[in-house]
């Protein structure tokens, strides 16, 4: 009872439940006779569930003792594998990677399987068991693979549940038979069918022809077979490894987001499963965020939860692999000590620093992360430190994207030395890290090639070679812009600044600098969009004013981190007081109470917000200080419209970017606009807002008291409370649709009452008239079923005379000639037919040719026989002929006796026979 409750318990994911009714279950059978014995197979099979609960329940070192214990008792060899397998997971989750793989060689034993640790001889069985994958795809194409059958034999079915866990131990320990194992599952499964292992096998073969071969389209698709053939097998337990496993590589030849869908499926089953591998997949999760560029404030809200969800699963290596991204964040977002340092209030970085000898992984996140921030704040010297104390360790983090960021930031710093020996010296490193990231852009240009244009471009300028490197920088900001990646299209902006500069090509060098800081703050790099403000400013500041005449300028930069931080402060405190527009769902009361706030907030006399309806523009509130007054629900066309600059409206909505505007009438975008002309307004702010990368609408603020009145503060108010504001407005026309949706189906319901009455009566006519037809068919029915009856009756007749025919030669020689598959069925019909024709017709001879039948088993031969001493009671003889070498071979394999029958070779020589005429043997 107890044993059953526990299963039940452990099949529901209720492992501490589990474990208290097994560990019940144990106390109880130690004082029964079953219990003395130690021996029962109650005892031994509540023992193992209570170890795997035990592991399952983190009590490591108890499952440990119940394992060496048990395989002192059991005797069965699969319940040894069973243990050892047990061993190797408890190990794995230790981090005891050579225990594991010792635990794992012992199992496999059991299997007959005898493996060399290390040598020449490891080289030589991992060579030939990769060369066998080759010749056991035999032409077949790799998506063909999942219409192989289902393996049957339980031994090959057991290997390759050992291999399964034995796989990761050995990838975890970097052991020399990884590829050996690997290869191994895949064989087995081309070779006898599928198992639940087999996806396992060829998702890991994946990645290693991904990872160690660059055969990167080859390993997508053995992936892509792995996660189909799971869904079609429905093995539920393994969706979460082999999601993880397969979106971890799949970077290298599809764009890196087309990996989230994956990893979002097997967090929702490792949630559910309870599966361990969740906390590998949480961290590539965050990776594969933090490599794609989004805002940082919200890639660090999902690390946070991942983080708490790997703590409780108690995975150090995956939950420190984190928390240096968080780091990261913090640093990148302001908040850490200084911008060399990743410690905070709440995290020590020296502290952390010492406990990464034991977490591998951690170490090389923590080199990568360190090396990255130093190359972003320009010291490359303090970034290829860091980055060669990372090299050695790239195969600990496998195939996933920050293997590939590190040969990125290592080459663009040894670039950026300003020392050219010192760059000479280190010439081959860069010949090499250029090659790697070119063969990466040619198998996915999505994720690679802005990178590898960038590394080129870097390469040119380091040449002098001025016009391409500009077009290669021009095509990696390109490519980053197209691909999505914010954070490297900053970077190749800024790089591409600081090649301009030099060169006096100053105007230029603004423009991609101001871009540059523009894309690391729609990153959320607060700190290092400060940092270019501090050491370029000469490439940010706006453009100079005279005294008494103004003119129109840029979108003012901060000159000194001491404005920003106090402009952001206030910023904070306004977008605090904004987040109340969220709760109003209504949109006109959105939009009144929005125009206040902003008009208040920026210092603004009157505005207007515009939002993007079906493609147009449209003028949907006004708001003025004096007289204090404030319109909505205007829906008035934006060429329709006399209270904005129609030309700044426009120019907003297409670019995107904000515009500040000092004397809109000497500004010569738009000094012809007809607004400008006639009202020539002093000052302007517009900024469009937009909702996940859609305009929704644009803000336009005048204030005609003074010029200069809307600062570079003013405007980073204004964008924090048009994002609140894009949110707030995207609810509130969809509350507006879905109030309409509603109001329609009430007004459909009502209607629809009196059509019901009206179908009920219609209804209930054609269920009558249904009724009738339905006797009628009734009968019909039951005449076409009699008549197929005597159809099929007749059809079997007629086959069964077809299979066992009888063919008259003479009035007493009749010859039954065979075809095809001889099967006990097939065999009573024919002793049945010969018997029936022997009567019927007075024959003497029965010859029963087999030229044509490729394979007779026993039993078909026994009844051979019967037939032939049957037809000797009804005064006939039976002849054999047309017996095959491979009929014949299997007949005396078997130990049939014909001697009761006469055999002939051919038919020829049979009827000869029969016929009284000689004929050769």
């Amino acid at each position: 009872m107890n044993l059953a409750a526990g299963r039940k318990a452990r099949s529901a994911a209720a492992f501490e439940a589990a474990f208290r009714y097994l560990d019940a279950g144990i106390s109880l059978l130690d004082g029964s006779a079953d219990g003395r014995e130690q021996g029962g197979e109650l005892t031994l099979a509540m023992q193992m569930d209570l170890a795997e609960c035990e592991f399952l329940t983190r009590r490591f070192e108890r499952a440990l003792l119940r394992c060496d214990a048990l395989l002192g008792r059991v005797r069965e060899r699969m319940d040894k594998v069973r243990i050892h397998e047990l061993r190797m997971t408890v190990y794995m989750a230790q981090g005891r990677y050579a225990d594991a793989m010792a635990a794992g060689l012992a199992g496999l034993a059991l299997f007959g399987i005898e493996l060399p640790e290390a040598g020449e001889q490891v080289a030589a069985v991992v060579g030939a068991e990769l060369a066998e994958v080759q010749a056991g795809l035999g032409g077949r194409r790799i998506e063909e693979l999942i219409d192989a059958p289902l393996m049957t034999d339980p031994d090959k079915r057991a290997l390759m549940k050992f291999l399964l866990v034995m796989v990761n131990a050995a990838f975890a320990s970097k052991h020399p038979l990884f590829a050996f194992l690997i290869a191994r599952q895949v064989n087995i499964s081309l070779r006898y069918g599928h198992s639940e292992g087999s996806a396992s096998g060829y998702v890991v073969y994946g990645f290693l022809l991904s990872v160690a071969q660059a055969r990167f389209r080859e390993g997508y698709e053995f992936g892509k077979l792995a996660i189909d053939l799971n869904d079609k097998l429905n093995h539920r337990e393994m969706v979460c490894k082999l999601n993880v496993q397969f979106a971890g590589f799949i970077h290298r030849c599809r764009h890196l987001r087309e990996a989230l869908p994956y990893f979002e499926r097997a967090y929702d089953a490792g949630v559910q499963s309870g599966d361990f591998f969740l906390a590998y997949g949480c961290y590539q999760i965050a990776e594969t965020r933090l490599a794609l560029g989004e805002e940082l404030g919200n890639v660090g809200e999902v690390i946070a939860k991942l983080l708490a969800l790997v703590q409780r699963l108690k995975d150090s290596p995956s939950a420190a692999t984190l928390q240096i991204m968080l780091q990261m964040i913090a640093n990148l977002t302001g908040q850490t000590q200084s911008r060399d340092s990743l410690s905070d209030g709440a995290f020590d970085e020296a502290s952390f620093a010492a406990t990464l000898a034991e977490l591998p992984l951690a170490e090389f996140w923590y080199h990568v992360t360190k090396a990255r921030l130093a190359f972003l704040y320009e010291d490359p010297r303090g970034a290829l430190a860091m980055a060669d104390l990372a090299a050695p360790m790239t195969a600990i983090a496998g195939g996933t994207p920050i293997v590939d960021m590190l040969p990125f930031y290592a080459v663009l710093s040894m670039l950026a030395l300003p020392d050219a020996a010192e760059r000479e010296r280190r010439g081959a490193a860069i010949a090499a890290h250029e090659a790697r990231l070119s063969l990466l852009a040619a198998s996915c240009p999505e994720n690679y090639r802005h990178r590898h244009q960038l590394v080129l471009a870097e390469v040119a300028r380091v040449a002098g070679k001025e016009v391409e490197a500009m077009a290669r920088y021009d095509e990696a900001i390109s490519g980053a812009r197209q691909g999505g990646f914010v954070h490297e299209e900053a970077l190749a902006n800024e790089l591409c600044a600081k090649f301009l500069a030099p060169a006096g090509k100053v105007k230029a060098a603004r423009v991609h600098m101001t871009e540059a800081y523009d894309a690391y703050r729609r990153w959320g790099a607060i700190a290092k969009a400060s940092h270019l403000v501090e050491h370029h400013p000469h490439l940010l500041q706006e453009s100079a004013a005279p005294p008494s005449g103004e003119r129109s300028m840029s979108v003012s930069l901060p000159t000194t981190t001491t404005s920003k931080s106090a402009a952001l402060l206030d910023a904070t405190t306004i977008l605090r007081a904004a987040q109340t527009i969220s709760s109003e769902l209504v949109l006109d009361r959105v939009l009144e109470r929005l125009m206040g706030l902003v008009l208040e907030s920026a210092g603004a006399q009157r505005g207007a917000l515009l939002l993007a309806r079906e493609g147009q523009l449209l003028v949907e509130a006004t708001a003025t200080v004096e007289p204090s007054s404030v319109l909505v629900g205007l829906s008035l066309p934006l060429d329709q419209s006399g209270d904005v600059a129609q030309a700044v409206v426009r120019y907003v909505a297409r670019t995107k970017e904000p515009v500040i505007l000092n004397a809109a009438a000497q500004d010569s975008r738009f000094a012809a606009d007809p607004y400008v002309i006639a009202r020539r307004p002093r000052s302007v702010l517009c900024v469009a807002l937009s909702h996940r990368g859609r305009l929704t609408g644009v803000l336009y603020l005048e204030n005609n008291a003074a010029f200069g009145a809307f600062t570079a503060s003013r405007l980073e108010v204004c964008e924090m409370l048009s994002s609140q504001a894009a949110i707030a407005v995207e609810n509130a026309l969809l509350y507006a649709k879905v109030e309409a949706a509603s109001a329609e189906l009430r007004r459909a319901n009502e209607g629809l009452e009196g059509e019901v009455g009206r179908r009920t009566a219609e209804l209930r006519e054609a269920n009558e008239r249904l009724a009738r037809e339905l006797v009628e068919r009734e009968r019909t029915e039951t005449m076409r079923t009699a008549l197929q009856e005597e159809i099929l009756r007749v059809k079997d007749e007629r086959l069964a005379e077809m299979s066992t025919p009888l063919i008259p030669i003479s009035d007493r020689v009749v010859v039954m000639p065979l075809v095809g598959t001889v099967d006990p069925p097939r065999a009573l019909q024919l002793m049945a037919t010969a018997l029936e024709g022997v009567q019927a017709r007075g024959a003497g001879v029965v010859i029963i040719d087999i030229t044509g039948v490729k394979l007779v088993d026993t039993e078909v031969a026994s009844l051979l026989i019967r037939t032939a001493d049957a037809l000797r009671l009804l005064g006939a003889r039976a002849v054999l002929t047309g017996i095959s070498p491979r009929v014949a071979q299997t007949l005396v394999a078997m130990g049939v006796d014909l001697g009761r029958m006469v055999t002939k070779q051919t038919l020829q020589s049979g009827i000869a026979y029969a016929m009284g005429r000689p004929a050769a043997a």
